[in-house]
């Protein structure tokens, strides 16, 4: 965005340029004009005639020069900002935050490496028993897959003794449920060992402090990331700036181009009418000086044409 910015300030540097050659142009050939016939010259001032040119040339010229004291403000915030913004990455991101460390000094019975490794089985204790439960469930759906006690009930007179059958299918089930309840347990017996032990780990590694320094440094990373994005809209703004100046530049040049021509063409107009005017003064002095030069002599004038 930035060398765009660049490159499209040139051209309109440019342009503004061009159009006040052609106006220079046309105020140097108006002066020499005046100079050379005086006040037989009647055309427009070339400063009158070009003055609505030249206020808008000095209108984008101040808007041109306020922003380039923006593209300033922003080439130096960059500059300043370069490391950081260089380290926006994922990669730089963690490795700014704190890590969880055992602490320095112990001053508890607790061995720091004994609380992660115990830690660490309980926690692999309760996956297992999650996988465990998941083979319990395929099992139990095997098992209703298979059971079919449809023939057996449509054999049986009804009531106690469906009832009686029921009670006697669903004792298939019991082994499975037993397994259930097992494995409850023992999940109930380590989440509560699990959640001493976290207590112990979170104490003993200052896990809210952890928590508050990667909040720190997370911080850190969004305010840097906000100051990115404030700098990115400012040069987007600023492309946007130029695309339009260069526009209306584009077209003010042109404008002054062809007001310097139609001046051009006046002025050979207005020379030729002079040069029309000079000769046939001319032409008048010298038929009067014929004229009274016949008159002296007794020749009679010529009749008129």
């Amino acid at each position: 965005i930035l060398a765009e910015i660049g490159e499209l300030r040139r051209e309109v540097e440019g342009e503004l340029m061009e159009a006040q050659n052609s106006l220079d142009a046309d105020a140097r050939a108006d002066g020499e004009a005046r100079s050379t016939h005086g006040d037989k010259w009647r055309a427009q001032p070339a400063a009158t005639a070009a003055k609505p040119y030249w206020d808008r040339i000095s209108q984008y010229r101040s808007a041109l020069q306020k922003a380039g004291d923006s593209d300033q403000g922003v080439l130096q915030r960059l500059a300043a900002q370069e490391g950081a913004f260089g380290a926006l990455t994922a990669e730089a991101a963690a490795a700014q935050m704190p890590r969880l460390q055992a602490p320095l000094l112990v001053t508890g019975p607790e061995d720091p490496a004994a609380v992660v490794a115990g830690l660490r089985r309980s926690l692999e204790a309760l996956q297992n028993l999650a996988n465990e439960r998941g083979g319990m469930e395929e099992a139990l759906k095997e098992l209703k897959n298979r059971d079919n006690v449809l023939p057996r009930l449509m054999a049986t007179p009804g009531g106690p003794q469906q009832d009686a059958l029921f009670k006697e299918e669903l004792k298939k089930y019991d082994p499975l449920i037993a397994d259930v309840d097992k494995n409850l347990a023992a999940q109930e017996s380590l989440l509560a060992a699990t959640g001493a032990a976290n207590a112990t780990f979170r104490a003993l590694f200052d896990v809210n402090g952890w928590r508050a320094g990667c909040e720190a440094a997370a911080a850190g990373v969004r305010e840097t990331v906000r100051q990115y994005r404030e700098l990115l809209d400012h040069c987007s703004e600023g492309l946007r700036f130029y695309l339009g100046m260069s526009e209306v530049v584009r077209k003010m040049k042109q404008e002054a181009a062809d007001f310097a021509f139609t001046r051009q063409v006046q002025r050979e107009e207005l020379l030729a009418d002079l040069e029309r005017r000079a000769a046939q003064e001319d032409a008048d002095k010298l038929a009067a000086r014929l004229a009274a030069a016949g008159i002296r002599s007794g020749v009679p004038p010529p009749p008129p044409a």
